[in-house]
């Protein structure tokens, strides 16, 4: 860790920039190895600081930094910028006693710095079918509750908790398919532990929604309905008519297993990614659009749908670049075919996509999206992602120009695989 010393100069420097209404000079003292320094910040009141008020501020960083176990459980970057958001917001506060309201604050910060607890999270994902354990890294799937208990005593040594989840498991059988979940995580407090666990999990499910969009899967206790009761009146007729609607019917098993058997490689590689501790620039990307592009598929509304995936797109294609039409429609245009003609197919999608954002995004319009559009721009997204990954050409967004400079400039490129 860093000196105290060299802590409070830094801190220091970081509320230079602190900008008030006024043109007068505010001036900080802060004791430094028994001295004063002051730093001159543009605009405001002038903030005086008892010297018994900075001493306390003193002892309270010295307090923070001293603690052995402190670098064993926080970083020193996290420990650094609370500390900065402490002094920057006491600046900032009509609070008179600002000395006060740091040192309660640093306290709160030192209080809430504890050692956290390992979790295993378990809970049971509806309508999803798989005849064996699936290890996605962050996320482990069992297809039922005779392999999920076989497995649970090298997990839970306590014959009580194993005893609980089967009680749990008997108490609440479901008709329905499901999987048993497994996610590890580190939290200071179980409900912190759960909702990681959970986002997580339905970031997982979403990757697997891309590849079957007609039948939903979903955590215990998510919000999916599966009835809907209401009640219409015609005003012309005079007439009060109630109809309840069950899509439990109309939906088969989110089969984990056809996948296998159907794109072994593709599913294969997508556990593979998602098991990676240090992933790739470009597979970073892609689980980034794939879990937006799975949020599209949640959703109802055609206007958030498309915005979603808009998102997915950017993910995946790119960076802080200006210019956002343009550089996605070149680059799917060129990633995508090698034939003019769809070229240009692709080219006019995406700026007919962009038109439709900038319409919902600067002008707030309620647009009606043709099931087209929508369709096509799902598959152009799935398709870049899936060449992506089932290639090894690509590892940054500086290999996606490159290649299509390279088919810009260069010599004829050879037709692509469409996996769509």
């Amino acid at each position: 860790m860093k000196t105290k010393e060299k802590i409070t100069g830094e801190l220091l420097k970081a509320i230079e920039y602190i900008d008030k209404s006024n043109d007068s000079t505010d001036v900080i003292e802060f004791p430094k190895s028994g001295k004063y320094y002051e730093i001159d910040m543009n605009g405001g009141i002038v903030i005086a600081y008892k010297q018994e008020a900075l001493q306390h501020m003193e002892e309270a960083l010295n307090h923070v930094f001293v603690r052995k176990d402190l670098s064993e459980i926080v970083s020193e970057e996290f420990v650094m910028r609370k500390l900065k958001e402490i002094i920057k917001n006491a600046l900032l506060s009509e609070d008179q006693n600002k000395n006060n309201l740091i040192i309660s604050d640093v306290e709160t910060l030192l209080r809430n710095i504890r050692n956290k607890d390992n979790y295993i999270i378990f809970t049971r994902v509806f309508n999803l079918k798989c005849s064996k354990i699936c290890d996605f890294g962050n996320v482990k799937l069992y297809p039922n509750k005779t392999v999920f208990m076989e497995e649970l005593g090298d997990k839970c040594p306590s014959d009580k908790v194993i005893d609980f989840l089967e009680k749990y498991l008997e108490k609440n059988a479901s008709d329905k398919e499901f999987c048993i979940s497994e996610a590890y995580v580190s939290s200071a407090e179980e409900i912190n532990a759960k909702e990681r666990a959970f986002c997580g999990l339905d970031h997982f499910l979403n990757i697997l929604r891309v590849f079957d969009r007609r039948n939903p899967i979903w955590i215990e206790g998510g919000n999916i309905r599966m009835h809907r009761f209401y009640f219409s009146y015609n005003r012309n007729k005079e007439e009060l008519s109630g109809k309840f609607e069950s899509i439990d019917a109309k939906i088969n098993p989110f089969d984990l297993d056809k996948l296998y058997r159907l794109n072994p490689r593709l599913m294969n590689k997508i556990e593979s990614v998602l098991k990676k501790e240090n992933r790739t620039s470009i597979e970073s990307k892609i689980v980034n659009s794939l879990t937006w592009l799975g949020e599209s598929v949640k959703e109802k509304d055609d206007v958030h749908k498309l915005l979603k995936m808009i998102i997915a797109l950017e993910c995946l294609l790119l960076e802080k670049e200006a210019n956002k039409k343009y550089l996605l429609a070149e680059r799917c245009a060129f990633l995508l075919s090698n034939r003019f003609e769809d070229r240009i197919k692709i080219k006019e999608l995406i700026e007919d996509v962009y038109e439709l954002r900038n319409d919902i995004v600067h002008e707030g319009k309620r647009l009606n999206i043709r099931k087209k559009v929508s369709k096509d721009l799902f598959t152009l997204i799935r398709e870049l992602n899936i060449k992506f990954l089932m290639s090894d050409e690509f590892k940054s967004m500086n290999d996606v120009q490159e290649f299509v400079e390279g088919c810009k400039y260069g010599p004829e490129t050879e037709k692509i695989k469409s996996y769509a």
